[in-house]
C-alpha cells in the first residue's frame, strides 16, 4: 500500500486544532492553579475573621467589667453613656432597635 499524505491544508487545520487544544489544556491548568490559590488565601482570611471576632468579643467583655454592662461606645468619639434599663420581658440587644 502506498502512502498517502495529508493536503497542505487538511495539514494546517489538524496543527491548529491540536495547538488550540494544548493552549485550552495550558489555560485550564492556570485556572485550577489559581482556584487552589484563591482557596488558600479564603481560609486564611476566614481564619484571621474568626481570630478577630474572638478578639472583639473579648475585648468587649473586658470593656464590660471596667465600664459596666449595660453601655453604648460610640466607635467614633470613644464616648460612652449608659443605655435605658431593658424593658420587662424584652432583651436589649444593643443594637438600638428595642
Amino acid at each position: 500500500m502506498a502512502n498517502k499524505q495529508l493536503s497542505t491544508e487538511e495539514l494546517d487545520k489538524i496543527k491548529e486544532l491540536n495547538n488550540k487544544l494544548g493552549q485550552l489544556k495550558m489555560q485550564l491548568a492556570e485556572v485550577i492553579l489559581n482556584e487552589g490559590r484563591i482557596q488558600s488565601a479564603k481560609e486564611q482570611v476566614m481564619t484571621e475573621i474568626d481570630t478577630c471576632q474572638k478578639e472583639f468579643k473579648d475585648y468587649g467583655e473586658e470593656l464590660q467589667k471596667t465600664h459596666g454592662e449595660n453601655i453604648s461606645i460610640n466607635m467614633e468619639s470613644g464616648e460612652i453613656s449608659e443605655l435605658p434599663p431593658a424593658k420587662e420581658g424584652v432583651a436589649n440587644d444593643n443594637k438600638g432597635n428595642s
